[in-house]
């Protein structure tokens, strides 16, 4: 006698629940906390490369860009928009990194005072532990002459001013904006354990005197981390009696 194939119905099938979309990361690393996944993508960053490989000290600029054309990090990257997330959380949280300006005047503003060195997104300077950074205060910016056009650049035409006003120095100095907004809790430095600050100054054609100090003490200048190094020189590393009043106007937080 021959047994006849049931046909299975919805009553004697098994329940399986079907996604109606499934997480970029996977239907198994979905299932791990966030805690959890950054930490494995802490050891995949930091163990990426071997001991003695230049990329495992300070991350400066040049080495980021070489890093950013890695195969090794695109592929982790290329993965998913999350993957990507996570990746870079564990990369900026885990390396030093070196801002250094290379030449204190090799980069001009419209009023030839100088620019910052090149610095990461706003939205990812929250991942930032450890960091040093360069950068140049003047106190002086130059403004065109109106009865002909200037070269961007050249001091041709020109006329040097001295910084007298905290409206000045915010509109005329880059680094100046920069160094106010440098920990700033919502787009700035602000979760750094360490931070490394050098100011470089350019005082050469103006001497620093009591209102450009006032300047200073107006802006009120506030730099936080865990723990902080600062140092104010001129060009050459050199300390005078100036740099040590700029140093006494800028905040320390630790």
């Amino acid at each position: 006698m021959s047994t006849q194939p049931v046909t299975p119905t919805s009553a004697s099938m098994p329940h399986i629940a079907i996604l109606a979309s499934v997480s970029t990361l996977g239907p198994q690393l979905s299932r791990l906390p966030d805690e959890l996944l950054l930490q494995i993508f802490k050891i995949v960053a930091t163990t990426m490369f071997p001991e003695t490989s230049r990329f495992n000290t300070v991350i400066s600029p040049h080495i980021f860009n070489i890093l950013n054309r890695h195969y090794a990090v695109n592929r982790i990257r290329n993965v998913s928009v999350d993957f990507a997330s996570f990746f870079m959380e564990a990369f900026y949280g885990n390396f030093n990194f070196s801002f250094k300006h290379n030449a204190p005047y090799n980069l001009a503003s419209d009023y030839l005072t100088s620019f910052p060195a090149p610095l990461p997104h706003p939205y990812l300077r929250h991942h930032l532990r450890s960091m040093r950074i360069e950068i140049v205060l003047e106190n002086y910016y130059f403004t065109s002459q109106t009865d002909f056009t200037v070269p961007r650049t050249s001091w041709i035409g020109r006329q040097s001013r001295k910084v007298t006003t905290v409206d000045q120095m915010m509109a005329f100095c880059p680094s100046a904006q920069l160094l106010l907004r440098l920990t700033n809790p919502n787009y700035g430095f602000c979760n750094l354990r360490f931070l490394d600050l050098h100011i470089r100054t350019d005082f050469r054609l103006f001497p620093v005197d009591d209102a450009f100090l006032r300047v200073l003490e107006e802006i009120n200048f506030v730099v936080t981390a865990g723990k902080v190094l600062l140092a104010v020189t001129d060009d050459a590393d050199f300390v005078r009696k100036e740099h040590q009043e700029v140093k006494k106007r800028i905040v320390v937080v630790e």
